[in-house]
């Protein structure tokens, strides 16, 4: 699904920059809107498939199973905090380089 969302994302993002001369705020709106499309669509798919429904009790209304809820979302930030701390220092990097 990732792949058939850039493939229809680039042309579209090319289209709107070269044919009809659109600003950054449009692109990124553009793009935005692209996203959240090909994210409900893709809940909607597994939804369908039914490949969610064995999952979807835990997803929905807790964690189940032998774990407190409290163990799980220990685990959870513990693996979750270091991820997002080396996105966000990636994405700072990437924003001073273009600044200078």
């Amino acid at each position: 699904m990732y792949c058939i969302g850039c493939a229809i994302e680039v042309p579209l993002v090319a289209f709107f920059a070269i044919k009809m001369d659109a600003d950054l705020t449009v692109l990124g709106l553009l793009i935005l809107t692209c996203d959240a499309f090909f994210f409900f669509f893709n809940i909607c798919v597994t939804t369908k498939m039914g490949w969610l429904k064995e999952f979807e009790l835990g997803l929905l209304f807790g964690w189940g199973g032998g774990a407190s809820t409290k163990d799980v979302l220990r685990e959870l930030f513990k693996t979750a905090l270091p991820l997002s701390i080396g996105s966000l220092l990636s994405y700072a990097e990437w924003e001073i380089l273009t600044i200078f």
